[in-house]
């Protein structure tokens, strides 16, 4: 099994709400599940993402119960996301980041990709320990026990 934490570059709610999701996977799912964070809408240009939030920001101090309602229809009053905070929230988590535009289609791919990859090694490595455990338990060689060369046949 493998999980995407996917959020939007342009809601640092949606980032906020990782360190949740990631206390409901350490809670409900496997201890060995693939994990990789994904910061999605990197095509949106940074400078466009601070006009953006700016403008939510100014509509917020100008308008406050505006927040609400900005909320609501599926906006955003905070900081966008840097690359930075993306790959330092990876990094404390221990697993790969991947900023993705679904878009423009760039990194969804790899992103896939790196995922597979990494879930496939699991199993490959779960099930070559599971053979050793299972070829040890039937086969089991004792070198301090070595035949005699003095035995009736020589």
């Amino acid at each position: 099994m493998g999980i995407l934490l996917v959020y939007d570059v342009t809601d640092d709610h949606s980032f906020q709400n990782i360190r949740n999701w990631m206390t409901q996977i350490r809670q409900n799912a496997s201890s060995n599940v693939n994990k990789i964070l994904v910061g999605n809408k990197c095509d949106v240009d940074p400078s466009e993402r601070v006009r953006s939030v700016s403008t939510k920001l100014l509509v917020r101090v100008l308008l406050p119960d505006c927040c609400s309602l900005l909320a609501a229809g599926g906006g955003c009053c905070h900081q966008a996301v840097t690359t930075k905070q993306g790959q330092d929230l990876a990094d404390e988590f221990g697993i790969k980041f991947f900023e993705t535009s679904a878009k423009s289609n760039k990194n969804i791919e790899e992103a896939f990709r790196s995922i597979a990859v990494d879930i496939q090694k699991r199993l490959a490595e779960s099930e070559h320990d599971r053979l050793d455990v299972a070829n040890g338990s039937k086969f089991r060689v004792d070198e301090s026990q070595e035949q005699s060369k003095d035995g009736c046949c020589t």
